[in-house]
């Protein structure tokens, strides 16, 4: 019964924690043809964050995804922190770059874990854990980032933007956020190994002025989520999931997913 208790009053205080987030933050997101730009990878909280260490042995992939199909950029691709690409477009429309990561190992203390676990929705590992008697146990993880992020050259407009690009966890947009010129809805779907993920936990947030704010939201049976997105300042949906490690040594494996876009 404490237990329980315990469950229903973290998770009347979860949406006042602090979530880790991960993601790919260009200096510009409105490109003329032929103008650089560059590319940042950031993790940390609310929408600030630190510079993320590109290392070549953690790039599963790294690409940009265009009209005229998609070039693999880890050959130009920077190691180190900060500025991690730099390049430019030649031709106009619509651009979604994308980084996906290997796992990383960690192991994470009971209560760390738990609130962990309600920060970010994953309520059916929660309860697991409580089924098993396993709150009061430490676990290891893997964890995995499956990133994007969507610029636009031009005036010209596309269908880049619901690219599927194969990546476990995806945020797709049901329209272009560049083709909005006033504050509208839209639809965001979630697909976890090529499918609708229902029950996810979806956080919106908008940086505008260095003022952040950000709304949650849980996808519906068919993994989507409906925001109002205002065209200025800098966006980012994000989203994690997580199921039973298939090694042996690990109990769970997550994956962590963001699409950003903005506007000057």
């Amino acid at each position: 019964m404490k237990k329980i208790l315990l469950i229903s009053v973290i998770f009347m205080l979860s949406f006042l924690l602090q979530s880790h987030e991960f993601w790919l933050q260009p200096n510009k997101f409105n490109l003329q043809t032929g103008e650089s730009f560059l590319l940042d990878i950031r993790v940390g909280e609310e929408y600030h964050g630190e510079l993320w260490e590109y290392s070549d042995s953690r790039i599963i992939n790294f690409k940009v995804f265009e009209n005229s199909g998609k070039i693999d950029l880890t050959n130009k691709a920077k190691k180190g922190k900060g500025d991690n690409l730099t390049m430019a477009f030649e031709t106009p429309g619509t651009k979604l770059i994308v980084l996906e990561t290997n796992s990383a190992f960690i192991t994470l203390e009971s209560k760390e874990f738990n609130s962990y676990l309600i920060e970010d929705g994953l309520l059916n590992v929660l309860r697991h854990r409580n089924q098993m008697g396993l709150l009061e146990k430490k676990t290891t993880e893997n964890y995995a980032r499956n990133v994007k992020t969507l610029l636009n050259v031009g005036n010209k407009y596309d269908e880049t933007y619901r690219t599927i690009t194969g990546m476990p966890l995806e945020i797709i947009p049901s329209t272009n956020p560049y083709a909005i010129d006033k504050l509208t809805f839209i639809e965001f779907k979630v697909l976890f190994s090529g499918n609708p993920l229902n029950e996810a936990l979806v956080s919106v947030w908008h940086k505008n002025n260095n003022e952040v704010s950000v709304k949650k939201q849980w996808t519906d049976t068919e993994g989507n989520v409906r925001f109002q997105i205002n065209p200025s300042g800098k966006w980012m949906i994000s989203v994690v999931t997580m199921i039973p490690s298939k090694e042996q040594t690990v109990d769970w494996q997550s994956y962590w997913g963001s699409l950003t876009f903005g506007y000057e």
